[in-house]
């Protein structure tokens, strides 16, 4: 009987994880997005992004840093580059910013759904 409670109790904290996992990779990846809102504002109104693509790139690390222990590198190395070219396209003003900007968030979107528990990726 001892073993069976040790087993619910390992499976219980293994789920709990990944519930915590889950959520907390879609409220950071909903950070990051509405950053990236924020700078497409800025781009149809005509003002300067530089400050906000820094704040997107210093959330971004942020991001990299703690979820790099709960997804897997290569999922994160991609939109670490992406992430990085934003701000210094900010900076030039260049024209591809939009499409960098727009690049990124499909790539956070993809991560934040591949990384929500489903029963049909489970079995």
């Amino acid at each position: 009987m001892t073993r069976v409670k040790i087993s619910a109790m390992i499976l219980a904290s293994l789920i709990g994880m990944s519930i915590f996992a889950s959520v907390w990779v879609n409220k950071k990846c909903s950070r990051l997005i509405d950053c990236m809102d924020r700078i497409e504002r800025e781009i149809q109104e005509g003002k300067d992004t530089t400050v906000s693509a820094r704040e997107l790139e210093k959330e971004w690390t942020d991001f990299r840093k703690a979820a790099s222990v709960m997804i897997r590198n290569d999922k994160l190395t991609e939109p670490e580059r992406v992430a990085g070219r934003i701000t210094l396209l900010a900076q030039q003003g260049s024209q591809d910013l939009p499409s960098a900007v727009e690049e990124l968030r499909h790539m956070t979107r993809q991560l934040m759904h591949g990384e929500t528990p489903k029963l049909t990726s489970v079995l």
